[in-house]
C-alpha cells in the first residue's frame, strides 16, 4: 500500500519587523528567564531536585512553574511555534519513517552512545562541571 505524500505547507517568508519584534520579545524573554533562575535559583530540573530536599524557597519555585506551563502552553506555544520554518515546525515518528525495528535501533544506538559518553567522561573527566 502507497503511502500518501502530506501537502508541503507554503515556506513563510519573515519581514524585517517581525524579525525585530521576535527578536525583542527573545531578549525580554531571556530576562525572565534569568531573573526566575536567580531567584528559584536553579533550572526546572534542579528545583524540583532539591525542592525534594527539603527547600522551602524550591516549593514555591515549583508552583510557580506548576502555575505558569499551562499559561506557557495556551499563550506563547502557539505563537511561537507559527513563527518557525515549515522544515522545523513539522513532527517525526520514528517508526513511520524507519518502522518500529528501524526506530528501536535508532534508540538503542543514542542510548550506546550516551553510554559510552558518560563512561569515558567519568574516567577523563573532560566534561567535569567541578574538575
Amino acid at each position: 500500500m502507497a503511502k500518501k505524500k502530506k501537502a508541503e505547507k507554503p515556506r513563510r517568508e519573515f519581514t524585517k519587523r517581525q524579525l525585530s519584534q521576535w527578536e525583542r520579545q527573545k531578549k525580554r524573554q531571556r530576562i525572565i528567564f534569568g531573573i526566575g533562575m536567580t531567584i528559584a535559583g536553579g533550572c526546572t530540573v534542579g528545583a524540583t531536585w532539591r525542592a525534594g530536599e527539603g527547600h522551602v524557597k524550591l516549593w514555591l519555585a515549583l508552583v510557580g512553574i506548576v502555575l505558569s506551563m499551562p499559561l506557557t502552553a495556551e499563550y506563547i506555544m502557539p505563537g511561537f511555534i507559527d513563527m518557525l520554518p515549515g522544515s522545523m515546525n513539522q513532527q517525526v515518528f520514528l517508526p513511520d519513517t524507519y518502522g518500529y525495528v528501524g526506530a528501536i535501533c535508532i534508540m538503542l544506538m543514542v542510548l550506546l552512545l550516551w553510554y559510552v559518553f558518560a563512561k569515558w567522561n567519568d574516567r577523563t573527566g573532560k566534561f567535569a562541571a567541578l574538575g
